[in-house]
């Protein structure tokens, strides 16, 4: 018997029957070294997606603190439930995530548990395939559902920028990507910036070139300066507000493998991650009422804790939908429930929430897409029959209010 607590009513308990899309036809430190990925395409609305390279721990991010079996299975790692922001009777957010509950309490946040992609192994970088590729085995597919989302949309032109030495799966496609990585070189004098601005000032082509690196070095001068999580928040928003700017982007954020020492780990890396959406929505000021940010991990920790004070490899995690465009201030979980004989293996949280789903649901509503045509774009390889439930179009748009 999966458990249900007695808080998850209405909204707050979505059944899978009326939950999984699948086929969509009815439907130590901060964060280690955040990158950023950006698409130009003609919509007003944004949507961004940050990926938790190393596999988030979704049960002490957003605790079940009203399951019986948590409080034993966690042992030195559980959490004080007086330190943490309740979300409701049965769920509540770690106590380094302030700002998202601050959101949540705007009904601009909304979390969703027990989440996972088809795959179900234990590789990172086999899982962060399967989650940036849309299949549902690794390597199948070789480009990302990112850039097959972004290819939906009237293009202002063809091409995206990313923070990083080379651009994530989730974005590589036939969209044209641009790769950025600060330089380690010294900051070069504004004297000599001037100097070069008056060289090519003459020249149409190489004036036109200076004129949109010197755009670009300004919009990522907080990066440059200190690559942390904050500095990436703002640097989005910088790019994303401009009338002319990118709508659709990537947040790479690392470090969430805490098989020790987790406690201490978690807490500085939620902290980051905390800041870095704060700063978005902070930066993004009038367009956030546009905005869709969905957070999400390649698979979960396991529900007990390891002899190490951390977690190893699991399955099913938690995922996020923050943005002035989310229909918020809700929990949407089909909880299994962490007793031993319903945990997935004996050791894991069982995923009864499908990712591909979630994810294509909301690009879909987020940039008023058709949800089959994004679930047939975004996760090609998924057989109508392969998800045994379908969404009931009625609900729609249930996940964001737009």
């Amino acid at each position: 018997m999966f458990w249900s607590p007695p808080s998850f009513k209405g909204d707050s308990m979505i059944p899978r029957r009326q939950f999984l899309c699948g086929t969509a036809a009815n439907a130590g430190a901060y964060l280690v070294a955040p990158r950023l990925v950006l698409a130009n395409v003609e919509t007003d609305r944004r949507f961004v997606f940050v990926i938790q390279r190393g596999a988030a721990d979704g049960l002490d991010t957003v605790v079940p603190y009203g399951e019986p079996a948590l409080a034993s299975l966690r042992g030195d790692l559980a959490i004080d439930p007086a330190a943490m922001h309740k979300l409701d009777s049965a769920f509540a957010l770690h106590p380094s995530l302030k700002h998202m509950a601050g959101l949540y309490a705007k009904k601009q946040a909304l979390f969703i548990h027990a989440v996972a992609s088809p795959y179900r192994e234990r590789s990172h970088f086999d899982g962060q395939n399967v989650l940036e590729s849309g299949g549902n085995k690794p390597y199948e597919i070789k480009d990302g559902w990112l850039n097959r989302l972004a290819s939906l949309l009237p293009k202002t032109r063809d091409e995206a920028i990313a923070f990083a030495p080379t651009v994530p799966l989730a974005l590589r496609g036939q969209m044209e990507v641009i790769s950025y990585e600060p330089s380690a070189l010294p900051e070069a004098p504004e004297d000599l910036l001037m100097r070069v601005a008056a060289l090519y000032d003459a020249d149409p082509e190489l004036h036109a070139l200076w004129s949109t690196a010197m755009e670009t070095h300004s919009l990522v001068k907080d990066v440059e300066a200190g690559r942390d999580s904050a500095a990436v928040g703002r640097t989005a928003a910088r790019f994303l507000a401009r009338e002319n700017g990118p709508r659709i982007a990537m947040i790479e954020t690392n470090g969430w493998d805490t098989h020790s020492a987790q406690k201490t780990r978690l807490s500085n890396q939620l902290q980051g991650l905390d800041a870095l959406i704060a700063a978005l929505r902070n930066g993004l000021s009038g367009v956030w009422n546009s905005t869709t940010v969905m957070v999400a991990t390649e698979f979960g920790r396991t529900a007990r804790a390891n002899g190490t004070g951390g977690t190893d490899h699991g399955t099913a995690s938690a995922a996020m939908l923050l943005g002035g465009a989310v229909n918020g201030g809700r929990v949407l979980s089909d909880w299994p429930g962490l007793s031993a004989h319903v945990l997935y293996e004996g050791r894991d949280l069982t995923p009864t929430i499908d990712l591909d789903a979630l994810i294509a649901m909301s690009a879909a509503e987020s940039l008023r897409l058709d949800p089959e045509l994004v679930m047939r774009k975004l996760f090609p390889d998924r057989p109508l029959e392969s998800v045994s439930v379908k969404l009931n179009r009625n609900r729609i748009p249930f996940l964001l209010g737009l």
